[in-house]
């Protein structure tokens, strides 16, 4: 969101890959390809992947992911969280009101701030969930999956004078502020699971743990500067690269 093309970790990664494959006299050469796009949660990730990667079948899958299917999952209808094991955007209520012509209908939040209303365990359960799915169907089309968690601002050991301003300004206007104080916990839990588990990972939850006042990392709670762009894709390129042999 505030990188450019050259800047984004997907584009990190592709050039240290090649690099270190170039260093190892590995004859393997790597193409990354960006198909994020801003406010997914897991299940559109799964969408995106059936539609556009399947027949492509790339040899790795990278989920780069978390901090949607935590924040939009305690916003939004708990039932569906709850007996459907399913995230969304809590913005196509709205949109279903429009296209069903159903505007009597109440929505699952009226008003702003809006309020965490998913309890932790469905909110986690649904992420997780989803994720195995999606790690699955990726294993069975022959490519290797890779989970990540995203890092977040307030992880950090210390705040940069900039994220502390930048987070200070975004307080003011973010109708999810309340419900965002409130995930904190919910990423804690989610690195804690991740991390005892037996797959290709990384957690950035814990990595950007390890940076302080002089690393300018967020330009917002939770989208990366290019310095924090740099990190995530060299430590992916890392991840690959252990896997193909190169480290």
């Amino acid at each position: 969101m505030f990188t450019l093309h050259h800047q984004m970790y997907t584009s990190v990664m592709e050039r240290s890959l090649n690099k270190k494959a170039l260093e190892s006299g590995s004859s393997l050469r790597f193409t990354v390809l960006n198909f994020g796009q801003h406010a997914n949660v897991v299940m559109n990730s799964i969408l995106t992947y059936v539609l556009f990667n399947f027949q492509l079948k790339p040899d790795f899958i990278v989920a780069h992911d978390g901090w949607n299917d935590i924040v939009y999952g305690m916003v939004q209808d708990p039932r569906l969280l709850k007996e459907g094991n399913f995230a969304y955007q809590n913005n196509l209520e709205g949109w279903s009101q429009i296209i069903h012509e159903t505007a009597e209908l109440q929505q699952t939040q009226t008003g702003t701030p809006f309020r965490p209303l998913g309890a932790a365990p469905a909110v986690l359960g649904q992420y997780f969930t989803r994720k195995r799915q999606f790690e699955s169907m990726v294993r069975a089309n022959g490519a290797q999956f890779i989970w990540g968690l995203q890092p977040a601002s307030w992880n950090k050991r210390h705040l940069h004078p900039l994220e502390a301003t930048n987070i200070e300004v975004s307080e003011k206007n973010n109708a999810f502020i309340d419900v965002i104080r409130l995930a904190f916990p919910l990423f804690e839990r989610a690195s804690e699971q991740l991390n005892k588990m037996d797959v290709p990972k990384m957690d950035f939850y814990k990595e950007f743990g390890k940076y302080g006042k002089d690393d300018y990392m967020f330009v917002d709670p939770v989208h990366l500067s290019p310095d924090g762009d740099e990190i995530v894709g060299q430590n992916y390129a890392d991840v690959i690269a252990k896997l193909c042999g190169l480290n």
